[in-house]
């Protein structure tokens, strides 16, 4: 390895303590995979902002929501609708302690498929959603330059 690689390498070492699940996450709320679409709606109406996880009836999450595809889905048969209509699966394990956090994270994640990572509380409730692009571009993102005056 060069000196460059040997630089960047040092510099990646750095920054990975910094990489946490919950540092990253945007906020997320869940609802159980028997929901219907007008009760997504009804959570995402609560929680502006927050991205809709849906758990697996053993309280695993499972699937994102698609606000797109909730959005499609007519007023007169949302409430017939269940909410895994208008959803992406996650890949199998995708889900990590908002506690995660360096080469352990990273670690983890690179293993799994898929680029979306519901993120856990304590108690196992989902409180936010990780993506590898923001995982990515921590790793990659300069700290600020030091001003000497």
């Amino acid at each position: 390895m060069g000196a460059g690689a040997s630089i960047s390498n040092a510099r990646l070492r750095l920054r990975l303590p910094s990489i946490s699940a919950g540092a990253l996450m945007a906020p997320a709320v869940s609802v159980p995979a028997a929901s219907s679409v007008s009760g997504a709606r009804e959570m995402l109406a609560a929680h502006p902002g927050a991205t809709l996880v849906i758990t697996a009836p053993t309280g695993q999450p499972w699937a994102v929501a698609d606000a797109g595809a909730l959005a499609q889905v007519p007023a007169q048969l949302a409430a017939a609708t269940p909410v895994d209509a208008a959803a992406r699966p996650l890949a199998p394990g995708a889900y990590v302690p908002a506690a995660a956090a360096g080469s352990e994270l990273v670690d983890y994640l690179a293993k799994l498929q898929g680029s979306e990572y519901a993120v856990i509380d304590r108690d196992g409730g989902v409180v936010g959603l990780l993506t590898q692009a923001a995982v990515l571009d921590a790793m990659n993102t300069k700290p600020a330059k030091r001003r000497t005056s």
